[in-house]
């Protein structure tokens, strides 16, 4: 009797230490993200900026902070139809992209998170003939906070 106890306390440690390594890796899982996406194309360009950037935004201060770094009109008014009510359960990915031209215009492929990072998967659409203008493109994304807790960067490529 005794042996099959410790059998089973044994049996119990063995499966507990396994749930907790499956837990502790469970970060490094590759999960595909639900997201709505809205694309805002200006004439803005930014010296500093070069290629593309990514920010996740989780309340209004962070919108009103984001807004004076770019201080981009367009994308001002844009951001009005957010509010603290939408922050209580959604998050907001804001992905600038300087385009050489303002014929080219971006899309979100997919969005997944890979080791704690939202990995952007930006598509660029350029047409045979574009034109000398310099543009801005922003990619709001739309997200459930529930589903970026853990995530620690944001990756475009």
């Amino acid at each position: 009797m005794a042996k099959k106890v410790l059998f089973v306390l044994v049996l119990l440690i063995v499966v507990a230490i396994c749930i907790n390594v499956l837990v502790e890796n469970s970060n490094n899982v590759l999960k595909d993200l639900n997201f709505e996406q809205t694309l805002i194309k200006t004439g803005a360009y930014f010296d500093e900026m070069n290629g593309s950037k990514a920010k996740i935004i989780k309340n209004m201060s962070e919108v009103e902070e984001y807004v004076v770094i770019y201080n981009d009109e367009q994308l001002k008014n844009e951001l009005k139809i957010y509010n603290d009510s939408y922050f209580s359960e959604k998050a907001l990915v804001i992905i600038a992209i300087q385009e050489s031209s303002g014929s080219n215009w971006n899309t979100l492929n997919t969005l997944k998170i890979i080791d704690n990072n939202l990995v952007c998967n930006v598509l660029r659409h350029q047409p045979e003939v574009g034109t000398c203008d310099m543009a801005m493109n922003y990619i709001l994304v739309q997200i459930d906070k529930k589903d970026i807790v853990n995530v620690k960067n944001v990756i475009i490529e």
